[in-house]
């Protein structure tokens, strides 16, 4: 985020090996495992100190952010508004493999559960049973289908002509590293369209109904074949 695009590490930045320390030390999570240098994002912790926050009087839940050791602040495009008033416990910014680069602001807040949702005209909790598919992703049992998005058949053609062109570059080479960014990103567009779709369904499920009923299948058996997006269906 610095000179070069790279994050200093000033004193105010939270050593991520110490806290993996701690939470493993005191029985909340598994011994801490390094992390790859090819297939790990790069992150940086800052703690309260480390950062400037200056909320935005025009659109308040967005502020200016400058980290230790810049001048100018960061060019925050926010996907949403935090709740105004409120000073971030600590910031996490993290580069993923397609060079783009991410913050994630932390604020202590009281959320409020959801209104109970129950049938028409009953106190019977209203509930959805789902199945997971391979021709069609989710099917309701209203009938309702979630269709698959198909996303490596609609990029399959630009995937393998990128892949092929990253195959024939020279490696250590900057044209290696030119293509391999286009590759990254291109599989970054697919990520972000599955999570997208996938969020939005379920959270709408979440919002109309008060029970969900997943079968229990062993769905990696059906996915064996094709490598489909149920398994991540059914996480959410």
């Amino acid at each position: 985020m610095a000179e070069g695009g790279l994050v200093h590490r000033p004193p105010a930045v939270a050593a991520a090996p110490r806290i993996a320390f701690s939470r493993f030390y005191k029985g909340v999570a598994k011994y801490p495992q390094r992390k790859s240098k090819h297939r790990s994002n790069d992150a940086a912790t800052y703690v309260r100190t480390g950062f400037r926050w200056v909320e935005d009087a025009r659109c308040p839940g967005t502020a200016s952010v400058t980290l230790a050791k810049q001048t100018k602040p960061l060019d925050v495009r926010w996907s949403r508004a935090l709740p105004p008033g409120l000073l971030p416990v600590k910031l996490t910014v993290t580069r993923d493999r397609a060079g783009r680069f991410f913050l994630a602001v932390l604020v202590e807040e009281v959320i409020a559960p959801l209104p109970a949702v129950f049938l028409p005209g009953d106190h019977e909790p209203k509930a959805v049973g789902l199945d997971l598919g391979l021709v069609s992703l989710v099917t309701l049992d209203d009938g309702e289908k979630l269709p698959h998005p198909r996303l490596l058949a609609k990029y399959g053609k630009q995937l393998a002509t990128l892949q092929r062109e990253l195959h024939r570059k020279l490696k250590g080479s900057k044209n290696r590293d030119k293509v391999r960014e286009r590759v990254a990103r291109l599989y970054a567009r697919i990520g972000d369209v599955r999570r997208d779709l996938l969020n939005r369904f379920t959270t709408r499920l979440v919002r109309e109904n008060q029970v969900l009923v997943v079968e229990d299948l062993p769905i990696a058996n059906l996915m064996r074949g094709r490598r489909a997006g149920a398994g991540a269906a059914r996480r959410r």
